[in-house]
């Protein structure tokens, strides 16, 4: 059945905002009642129901008791001016009716008060009761549809069946309807959809988001609503096939019936054919426009927005000609334009009239590859400066807001001649002079390209109120722009290179401000031209490297000031100076310790103090004043002791935390009258420990957390047995996780928190997670072996090793060919892995470990490495890799050898006979399912030579089968499959840029997605988190510290084909159960070694390791359903072990008999068996002779 969630909500966030909108489905009500229910009688003239929240909620959520009369009864509040919510309770009703002379308003609002189940319920009491929930505007005037059951139920009923049902059924009080599927094509469903909205057609707002590649068919059904006055068609570019939503201008004129509509917003990939000047003729009150697709807009359709309020553009090319003729848009208060790094689009064959007038056929033959309706190749690189149309907006005497975006060239269409990488000259520049003369500007947003801005003279940009330069690459701020900027109030600096320690005294000037945003500047101390303004009423500092706050005038007006995420150990006793100061945020200060000498001196004197945050989740505000214990670090008892005396001393104030209290009261606690532990060693109730309230205005409520074990079975009770993965030293701030930008909680499935020293990791130990090995990594060319005692724990934490071998000797260890046969290779460097290989593995989730890095940031040779690999590839055992790593693929065509490729030809394919339907069943694996060992890295660490560089983050995919030569996944058809959200915070996340011989990215053995992100020295001092959130088949989204940087979803794995017709199918984001590995290496292939530099010994420390999933797709274990590997590797044991030691880490006996070496036929095997032994004896007897 559909899913709907209601609450008004405006359609996607523009350009003029850098927030991103984010919208989930909510579970909807059910169909109504059937028609047998009793008849409710109406109430009768004059008995208007009194005031009152009948069946309403208490002020904490849940619906009120005390206000019930006896049965048959519902009691009513009586108040002046009709009918409200009562927000406190009264003592004794002061009127009361029978529940049938409610009439229809009181009905109504009963059922706005009621959650869903009970809506439903409630509409099934009678005719009236069910007609008055259908048709409320209040409960159904927006309603969202949205989730996998809606597409289940859409891909095979369309708008009949039970979802046309319950739509049909409330049609007359539908107002904003929005279909919502970002992840599937539903334009059949959608056209039903809007045909049967048109049988009332009283929508006035109608919202599409889908991945079709067409939507002719609903374009022409939606020219029925004639009330629309809103609609929205929007692509996330992530269409079937990675094609994304084509529209044809021809297509478009059937909107011309819309003649309310006010607002048009169209998102796609393309908009074949100029824009058709009849439509926008036909739409004349028409306010807002937003086009965000790569399309040419004629002039003729210009000088028909001559009404239009606001205007979005964003891929959308302009010649001179339609520049000149914005000059008549002189109502445009708001213009929002993303400008390409290339030139426009030229006029197509035949002008405007015959693109909007293209035929069937026509359009069927561009479709399937013609060159009919696509637009011509571009012509040189275009700076955003040189756009025509910044010439015309002095003219625009009514601009008040200007935001502009200059995007690089994401492939294909009219920028196929244009170089992957533009050069660096794209970037320069300042601000044309067309911006800077518009004198009714008040917001500007400029761009990243950007690199100076010039000397502003007196007129110029004078209105202006708020100036937004984030991330900007603009390295200083001139003079005149603070002495000129005298109506300036709101300022954004985040992430913008001038903010680090660049901006000039003449800073101080700036009276008029009031807001400033100086997040992720990397600032150690506040400028003093910052501290010197005295007119700041907020002041964001969040995501620096502050320690603490200079006084100054900053300090008199302040209201709201944000220290997130900085270097706080204390409150800054500067802030008593602040006594104005009503929010202040400290959270995400690590080392931040609250004492009641801080509370006197700090905090005390601030009167308008209400709200103090110390969570690392964001400020939200509750109901009333009150401390609430959740999850986060431990608090000690002095920390509780300091909370209760700011209790006593702001008893006004909200407190917002994060951090699990001790298990017992303080021993003060007993002294203030507190119910806990009174006599003898402290013992800690399992409930609830203590319900007090302070000076009768604060209530703390003080819960003992429950284990994470025990979370988990109460959160799944089907994970059952996945509870036994979870270290019972976890704290209980870590039984849960919520990713910093996404609602959902992942529930702890997994830890390991290394707090139990001596652990041995040597496979015969069999530890019950990792096994430490004793092996040389031949695929990199290591320069040390892994020698298990290099693996230890000590000190609360993994340790491993490496060292260069005393005495001048050497340590060998065995090596694994891809055809079975082991060298013993012998290296004067030794160091350490441990991995969970067949012990310990998941699909999908979060995972995140506490990392130290080896070495420094100024010499380079380490390499440090936390991965995942699929279970059917043992790391470093090339027999057991070979062609399974790291293939991550599920179609026959393709699977081969591929001639541009190294790689071994996939192992086990999605093609009937590769492997045999006999060795499938007896391995327990699908029939015609593509099976590979794929690994993603959460981090593999490098430092330059001499600290040239920042150390980095190397983030990476490996992917196979390749990408044929010429295509990438950067552009083309997998353009928008990776982002990097992290690219203008402090790690200045990117693109990696490695290739290998071949000049691709990767090399001839793998496809390499990867990205960079900036480290400094304190990774190698101190412990960071570095995670990864895998959704298998859908995307990886790589954290450190906490903090998106980067993404790699489904799109970027799209199939390609290249001019010589070489191609790849549809790979995809790994769907093997994956096993966790962290090592310590030195290569000549990964970086330069400065042998007479590095410090010998070093350590990488592992201070924990977790796994989150969320609750209902928990999926842990190393032989999955749908992806088994147990029965496989037991009858393919040889390609996985080395030596007699390791034969207890395959604990499971092959039951068939049938093995890749055996064949099909289980009789043959052991003779088969003996010849390939004694193949692999001949053949280390010849290499030990050589």
């Amino acid at each position: 059945m559909g899913a709907a969630a209601l609450g008004a909500q405006g359609p996607l966030g523009s350009c003029c905002s850098r927030a991103e909108s984010a919208v989930a489905g909510a579970a909807a009500d059910g169909p109504s009642s059937a028609d047998g229910a009793p008849e409710c009688s109406k109430a009768g003239a004059g008995s208007q129901p009194a005031h009152g929240a009948a069946g309403g909620p208490a002020s904490g959520g849940g619906r009120r008791r005390d206000n019930r009369g006896k049965a048959g009864e519902l009691v009513l509040r009586a108040a002046p001016g009709g009918l409200a919510r009562a927000s406190t309770p009264q003592p004794g009703p002061l009127c009361s009716i029978e529940i049938n002379e409610l009439n229809e308003e009181a009905i109504e609002l009963i059922f706005t008060f009621l959650p869903a189940e009970d809506r439903r319920s409630a509409a099934a009491v009678c005719r009236l009761w069910r007609r008055v929930h259908n048709s409320s505007t209040k409960l159904w005037g927006s309603v969202l549809l949205s989730g996998e059951r809606l597409v289940q139920a859409a891909a095979s009923a369309a708008a009949a069946g039970p979802v046309g049902a319950w739509l049909a059924a409330r049609l007359g009080a539908m107002r904003a309807v929005r279909l919502w599927s970002p992840a599937h094509p539903l334009e059949s469903f959608a056209s039903s959809l809007a045909q049967l909205l048109s049988r009332e057609n009283r929508v006035q707002s109608f919202s599409y988001m889908c991945t079709d590649v067409s939507v002719s068919r609903l374009l022409g059904e939606l020219q029925r609503l004639t009330s629309l006055q809103q609609l929205d068609v929007l692509s996330p570019f992530t269409g079937a096939g990675g094609q994304g939503l084509v529209v044809w201008a021809r297509e478009l004129v059937q909107l011309k019936p819309l003649r309310n509509l006010l607002s048009l917003q169209l998102h796609a990939r393309e908009i074949r054919g100029s824009l058709p000047p009849a439509l926008f003729r036909c739409l004349n009150r028409l306010q807002h426009l937003s086009i965000s697709a790569k399309c040419r807009l004629p002039a003729a359709v210009v000088r028909q927005l001559s009404g239009l309020r606001s205007l979005e553009l964003h891929g959308a090319s302009m010649d001179s000609t339609a520049a000149q003729a914005a000059s008549a848009l002189q109502h445009l208060s708001r213009l929002c334009i993303s400008v390409r790094a290339c030139g426009p689009v030229p006029e197509e064959a035949g002008g405007e009239a015959a693109a909007s007038g293209a035929s069937a056929s026509d359009q069927r033959s561009s479709s399937e590859g013609g060159e009919a309706g696509k637009p011509a190749a571009a012509g040189a690189v275009q700076r955003w400066q040189e756009h025509p149309v910044w010439g015309q907006l002095p003219l625009l005497a009514r601009l008040q807001v200007l935001a502009v975006g200059a995007e690089l060239p994401a492939g294909g269409g009219e920028c196929d001649s244009q170089p992957a990488v533009l050069p660096y000259d794209w970037l320069e520049g300042g601000v044309p002079d067309g911006i800077m003369d518009c004198s009714s500007l008040t917001h500007l947003v400029l761009p990243v390209a950007l690199t100076h801005l010039p000397e502003l003279v007196p007129g110029q940009l004078a209105r202006l109120v708020s100036l937004d330069l984030t991330h900007s690459i603009v390295e200083a701020l001139p003079p005149s722009w603070c002495c000129h900027l005298q109506s300036l109030s709101h300022l954004v600096l985040n992430g913008a290179a001038l903010a680090g320690g660049r901006l000039p005294p003449e800073f101080a000037a700036l009276h008029s401000l009031r807001s400033l945003e100086l997040r992720a500047c990397r600032l150690a101390a506040l400028p003093s031209c910052v501290a010197a303004l005295p007119g700041l009423s907020s002041l964001d500092l969040g995501v620096n490297r502050l320690t603490d706050l200079p006084v100054g005038p900053y300090l008199r007006r302040l209201r709201h000031l944000s220290l997130r995420g900085n270097a706080l150990s204390a409150l800054p006793p500067a802030l008593a100076g602040a006594a104005q100061l009503e929010t202040l945020d400290c959270g995400e200060n690590e080392g931040l310790v609250l004492r009641p000498a801080d509370v006197d001196a700090t905090l005390a004197p601030l009167p308008h103090l209400r709200l103090l945050v110390l969570s690392r989740q964001p400020a939200g505000y509750g109901f009333g004043p009150y401390i609430s214990a959740a999850t986060g670090a431990a608090w000690d008892t002095s920390s509780v002791a300091a909370l209760m005396h700011l209790a006593r001393r702001l008893p006004q104030l909200l407190v917002e935390l994060e951090r699990t209290l001790p298990p017992c009261l303080p021993p003060a606690a007993a002294e203030q009258g507190v119910p806990g532990p009174t006599a003898g060693p402290p013992k800690c109730p399992s409930a609830l420990l203590a319900l007090l309230a302070l000076q009768g205005a604060l209530l703390v409520t003080l819960v003992a957390a429950q284990t994470c074990r025990q979370q988990l079975l109460q959160a799944a009770p089907s994970a059952a047995g996945v509870e036994q993965w979870i270290d019972a030293g976890t704290p209980d701030e870590a039984c849960t996780k919520q990713l910093d930008g996404f609602d959902a909680t992942y529930q702890l499935v997994f830890s390991d928190e290394f707090n139990t020293g001596g652990r041995n990791f040597r496979a015969k130990a069999q530890d019950k997670i990792w096994t430490a090995q004793d092996l040389y990594y031949f695929p990199t060319k290591d320069e040390e072996v892994y020698k298990p005692e290099q693996a230890v724990v000590e000190g609360g934490a993994a340790v491993i090793t490496i060292e260069k071998v005393s005495g001048g000797q050497a340590a060998t260890s065995p090596s694994q060919q891809p055809d079975g046969i082991v060298w013993q290779v012998p290296k004067e460097y030794k160091s350490g892995m441990i991995n969970s290989w067949n012990k310990f593995c998941y699909m999908g989730g979060y995972i995140e470990a506490a990392v130290q890095l080896p070495g420094n940031a100024q010499t380079s040779g380490f390499w440090p490495a936390f991965w995942l690999m699929g279970n059917l590839g043992r790391a470093g055992y090339m027999h057991s890799t070979a062609g399974l790593w790291p293939y991550s693929y599920d179609s026959c065509a393709g699977s081969g050898k591929q001639a541009w490729s190294g790689l071994d030809a996939q192992l086990i394919t999605a093609c009937p006979e590769q492997p045999p339907a006999a060795m499938r069943t007896a391995w327990g694996l699908g029939m015609q399912q593509g099976r590979g060992a794929p690994e993603f890295d959460v981090f593999e660490i490098a430092s330059t030579p001499d600290g040239a560089e920042p150390p980095h983050a190397s983030q990476t995919l490996q992917m196979a089968p390749l990408m044929p030569q010429g295509t990438n996944w950067w552009s083309g058809p997998a353009a928008g499959g990776v982002q990097y959200p992290g690219g203008g915070s402090q790690y200045r996340t990117r693109r990696n840029p490695w290739s290998g011989a071949l000049g691709r990215p990767g090399n001839e053995y793998q496809d390499s997605i990867s990205a960079l992100s900036d480290l400094d020295n304190s990774y190698y001092t101190g412990y960071h988190t570095f995670g990864v959130d895998w959704r298998p088949g859908e995307y990886l989204r790589w954290y450190i510290d906490g903090v998106l940087l980067y993404e790699i979803n489904k799109q970027a794995l799209v199939a390609q084909t290249n001019g010589t017709g070489a191609s790849v199918g549809q790979r995809l984001i790994p769907l093997e159960p994956m096993y966790i590995i962290f090592n310590l290496g030195m290569s000549e292939s990964f970086g330069e070694i400065q042998y007479d530099k590095l410090p010998f010994p070093a350590q990488m420390k592992i201070d924990w390791v977790r796994v989150y999933q969320r609750k209902d797709s928990i999926n842990v274990g190393c032989s999955p359903a749908g992806f088994p590997t147990a029965e496989f590797i037991a009858c393919n044991r040889d390609r996985y072990l080395v030596g007699e030691e390791e034969q207890v880490l395959i604990q499971s006996k092959c039951a068939s008999g049938i093995s890749l070496s055996s064949g099909a036929t289980p009789a043959a095997a052991p003779g088969l068996r003996f010849a390939a032994a004694l193949g692999g004896l001949l053949g280390a007897a010849v290499l030990r002779l050589l």
